[in-house]
């Protein structure tokens, strides 16, 4: 299911003005994700999308994957990932690295005690 990606045909999520505007875009995303799926809405967001997948798309950041992003994500052993989910993945990764690094301190006391 390569063409699941948020930005690909038939998923695609246009640019918007508003918080408004972006949040009216991706209700019609999901649903024809669910559909796809055979789910219902609900059931497509707690286990399907990714919750940074939309936030990355609320604050712009999901506009902001590089060009050369799929290429340079094969050279990293994505094993047999295809272009789209190498930049989805890229798209997570960038999303999550901030919750990981605030995270990191309290593992390490643990760790330590």
């Amino acid at each position: 299911m390569r063409r699941a990606a948020l930005g690909s045909p038939p998923y695609k999520l246009e640019r918007f003005h508003t918080e408004t505007q972006a949040r009216q875009n991706v209700v019609p995303v999901i649903d024809r994700v669910a559909e796809r799926l055979g789910n219902t809405r609900s059931v497509c967001c707690s286990c399907y999308v990714h919750p940074a997948a939309i936030a990355a798309y609320l604050d712009g950041t999901l506009f902001e994957v590089p060009a050369d992003c799929a290429s340079r994500g094969r050279s990293e052993s994505n094993g047999d990932l295809a272009p789209e989910e190498v930049d989805v993945l890229a798209v997570l990764r960038r999303q999550l690295a901030p919750q990981a690094k605030r995270r990191r301190p309290d593992s390490e006391q643990r760790k330590s005690a």
